[in-house]
């Protein structure tokens, strides 16, 4: 997959979990290093703009794309669980995702 289709697809598994931060129109413009445009309503011709990492590093987005069950109850390596067992998933994954070089191939394991 592409970085502009995982971006996309993982905006939109976010908003299908309840994630409604600006508006559910968006388009995901490349040649401006990744800049999401969205529409907050079919009024507005000017879209607002936010950069990929706004979205997929904000407690929002990860808490929609996550979930905010207890991550002892999604994890299987016992020492794992030990380290994080006070945690939520979106709390896990998104500490996880910052510290990779490519977060978006971090996300697109999730889709």
């Amino acid at each position: 997959m592409t970085n502009k289709q995982i971006l996309k697809k993982a905006i939109e598994k976010a908003i299908e979990n309840g994630w409604n931060i600006i508006g559910k129109k968006f388009e995901i413009d490349n040649e401006n290093g990744f800049v999401v445009n969205w529409w907050v309503d079919k009024e507005q011709t000017q879209p607002r703009q936010t950069w990929i990492e706004t979205i997929i590093f904000s407690h929002d987005f990860a808490k929609a794309f996550w979930g905010e069950k207890d991550y002892r109850t999604e994890t299987v390596g016992e020492l794992d669980a030990r380290r994080n067992h006070n945690k939520l998933c979106w709390e896990y994954h998104l500490q996880k995702m910052v510290l990779t070089k490519e977060p978006l191939r971090y996300l697109e394991k999730f889709l």
